[in-house]
């Protein structure tokens, strides 16, 4: 999975070249993509501080994303492929909860 390579990379300090940045692409288009979903999940969340927490993550997530990835001018190449790794997998967790709870309020087999 994208998001398990990125950190990997990102660990072993090597976070740049066209292999690199076609990983970015591909995170970059998850975390846009998934974010609907996540926010849909976490609009249901009972707990406000929870709900609270959540929507800021997603607001961060789409702001790296919108950035196309980098997390600063000062930031590494390693910690921006980081933190697009960690913010796809947030993101990825979330759109999940709301896939299974659609799926469990039809009545059809849990994703």
């Amino acid at each position: 999975m994208d998001v398990g390579l990125a950190l990997v990379l990102a660990g072993n300090g090597r976070a740049t070249g066209p292999a690199v940045a076609a990983l970015r692409d591909r995170l970059v288009t998850a975390i846009i993509a998934l974010e609907p979903e996540a926010t849909a999940h976490v609009a249901a969340l009972k707990n406000p501080t929870e709900r609270a927490a959540h929507t800021a993550t997603i607001r961060q997530a789409i702001t790296l994303a919108e950035s196309g990835g980098r997390a600063g001018p000062d930031s590494t190449p390693e910690h921006s492929l980081s933190l697009l790794g960690k913010a796809a997998d947030v993101l990825g967790r979330l759109a999940h909860g709301h896939r299974h709870r659609v799926a469990r309020a039809e009545g059809r087999p849990l994703p």
